[in-house]
C-alpha cells in the first residue's frame, strides 16, 4: 500500500511562515525573496504536457544562456523609452525623431529594434547607452537612419560594449508610390512641399525621367508635365518694337 501526507500548507519551524500554500487552485512554493528554492535533481521537469512555463513580470534568469534571438513586442513605440534585454521592438517613428535607451549592459544582454513604417531617414531614431557603456567600442550615442533598418545588439564586455551583430535594411514593403530618378547636369528631383509622396522634376537640360518601379497602385502612377519655352529677344533698333515671350504647354 502507498503511503500518503495530505496537507494544505508546510510552515518553517523557526518563525511559522509558509514554505508550501495552496491557496485555491495555485500552489505556492518558497517563502520570501530571501529564501532561495534548490531543486536538486539529474532530469528535472518544469510544467505539464501542453501547459506553458512562464518567467514573473521583471524577472531574470540567469545560467541558462540564450540562443541569440528576442521576444519581439508587437505594439509600436511612438516615443523615448528603455529597452529590456531579451526584446525586440518596432519603433514608429512617424510623429517625430525619438530615443531607445539601453539598459545596463551584462554580457550576453540583447536588443532588436526595426522601422515600423519605413521614416527613420527623415525622423531618426537614436540608440542611448547606459551610463559608461559603448557601442561598438565607442562611448557615443548612435542615430539610425536607414529606411526600414532593423538591428540587433550584443552586450559583449566593457571593451566593446554593445556590439551589432544583426543589422538588416531589406525590409519588404509593397510599393505604393512608383519611385523615379532624373538624369543630366543641373537637373533635379525634389519631394514637393504640399506632399511627402509627390516629387517635382525639373529640367534645365537635356537628361532623362526614368521610372525605377511602379506603384501596386495603379492610379498612384500618374506623371503630369509642365514645358515652360524661353522668352523671345528684344528687337533691335533698326525693327523697332520688342520680340515677342515664347509659349508654353502643360499636359498630363
Amino acid at each position: 500500500m502507498t503511503s500518503k501526507i495530505k496537507v494544505d500548507n508546510i510552515n518553517k519551524v523557526s518563525d511559522d511562515s509558509n514554505i508550501i500554500k495552496k491557496c485555491g487552485t495555485t500552489t505556492t512554493i518558497g517563502s520570501g525573496a530571501s529564501n532561495p528554492i534548490v531543486v536538486d535533481g539529474s532530469a528535472i521537469t518544469l510544467g505539464r504536457c501542453g501547459g506553458t512555463v512562464s518567467i514573473a513580470s521583471g524577472a531574470t534568469t540567469s545560467g541558462m544562456g540564450r540562443t541569440g534571438t528576442v521576444d519581439w513586442q508587437t505594439t509600436p513605440k511612438t516615443a523615448t523609452f528603455t529597452a529590456v534585454s531579451g526584446e525586440g521592438y518596432f519603433a514608429n517613428t512617424t510623429g517625430s525623431a525619438f530615443n531607445m535607451n539601453l539598459p545596463a549592459g551584462v554580457a550576453g544582454a540583447i536588443v532588436s529594434v526595426a522601422d515600423y513604417a519605413g521614416t527613420w531617414q527623415t525622423n531618426n531614431l537614436t540608440v542611448v547607452p547606459n551610463g559608461s557603456d559603448k557601442i561598438g567600442g565607442v562611448s557615443s550615442n548612435v542615430a539610425l537612419d536607414t529606411e526600414g533598418q532593423s538591428v540587433t545588439l550584443v552586450f559583449v564586455d566593457s571593451t566593446q560594449g554593445w556590439v551589432n551583430t544583426m543589422d538588416s535594411t531589406s525590409n519588404v514593403r509593397a510599393s505604393e508610390f512608383f519611385t523615379a530618378t532624373v538624369s543630366g547636369s543641373g537637373n533635379t528631383l525634389v519631394t514637393a512641399p504640399c506632399c511627402a509622396n509627390t516629387k517635382i522634376a525639373t529640367f534645365t537640360g537635356p537628361g532623362n525621367f526614368t521610372v525605377n518601379s511602379i506603384s501596386n497602385l495603379t492610379a498612384n502612377n500618374v506623371v503630369s508635365h509642365l514645358v515652360i519655352a524661353g522668352g523671345g529677344g528684344s528687337g533691335s533698333k533698326a525693327s523697332g518694337g520688342p520680340g515677342g515671350a515664347g509659349g508654353g504647354g502643360a499636359g498630363g
